[in-house]
């Protein structure tokens, strides 16, 4: 609960700070996306990721205290959630956007199978999207957010890799898909080599435009083949999937999202890359363990 109010206060700053400045100077910009989460130092991907295990956590805590709770907790978490809602649409880090709404989704129409109640449930994630598209798209910020993340890029990349997508990601992992060819079986090594190794194939491809970003691979299972070769892809899927599997036989199902909302964001994000993720996973995977692995008395 502490990381889960440490979260909200973050956001809260995030989202004052980011309105002030939207009053100033009037552009929208100013609240979502890399301007609003780089009030307090974050990139969009990571602190959207936080504030979705934090409406998992909130979740959990109203399910197993609601009967027994009080009236001022109860609400308290409710409002919360629609913050931290708010929040994980306003970043739009694409992926882990779809990702949490997949979760939740998921989670609502598994509680309610078992209920017996899973046609009602379907009917109800029906009605609340399109309650939430009507709600988002009658207020311009939220319009103007939501135009962006599924809205038309401005400009073409062109690029050879086998999924037609309109987005840098295309040419660099077709870089990436090219520098495998002559990779030696250990990887490329883990400091600078891969970003250096793909900047040479960018620019021998004239993707002139990617040069001065100094982009990694833009996901993690392909940054860490690069960088560590076969074994240390092969220990990266074990170190994922075998705590999955673990939480998902001990019914620990918080666990099992937070390793979800890991997972799947790092098929497009080098979440391992940075401190703010490694972090992150370190602690909590190693916190979800240490329970899921404690002696009950």
């Amino acid at each position: 609960m502490c990381f889960v109010v440490g979260c909200l206060l973050t956001s809260l700053v995030c989202f004052v700070r980011s309105s002030m400045n939207y009053y100033v100077l009037g552009r929208v910009s100013w609240v979502s996306y890399t301007w609003l989460s780089s009030q307090m130092g974050f990139l969009p991907a990571y602190l959207s990721m936080y504030m979705c295990l934090t409406v998992f956590i909130v979740l959990n805590d109203l399910k197993e205290k609601w009967e027994s709770g009080q009236t001022w907790r109860k609400l308290g978490g409710l409002f919360a959630l629609l913050f931290a809602g708010y929040m994980i649409v306003m970043l739009g880090a694409r992926l882990v956007s779809v990702t949490f709404f997949m979760l939740l989704v998921g989670v609502f129409l598994v509680w309610m199978y078992q209920r017996r109640m899973l046609l009602k449930g379907l009917f109800a994630v029906i009605i609340f999207a399109l309650g939430l598209w009507k709600l988002m798209s009658s207020f311009f910020v939220t319009r103007t957010r939501m135009n962006k993340i599924i809205g038309k890029q401005l400009n073409d990349y062109d690029h050879n890799f086998f999924i037609n997508i309109n987005d840098p990601r295309g040419q660099i992992w077709e870089s990436c898909l090219a520098v495998m060819e002559r990779m030696p079986f250990w990887g490329y090594g883990i400091g600078d080599e891969v970003e250096l190794v793909l900047l040479q194939m960018q620019a021998s491809k004239n993707y002139h435009h990617l040069l001065t970003a100094n982009t990694d691979a833009h996901s993690q299972y392909i940054q860490t083949f690069l960088s560590l070769g076969y074994i240390g892809l092969v220990c990266l899927v074990m170190m994922l999937v075998i705590p999955l599997y673990l939480s998902w036989k001990k019914r620990s199902y918080l666990h099992v999202l937070f390793l979800l909302l890991i997972m799947i964001p790092m098929l497009t994000e080098c979440m391992l890359e940075t401190p703010r993720g490694l972090f992150y996973f370190a602690f909590f995977n190693s916190l979800f363990c240490t329970s899921l692995f404690a002696h009950r008395t």
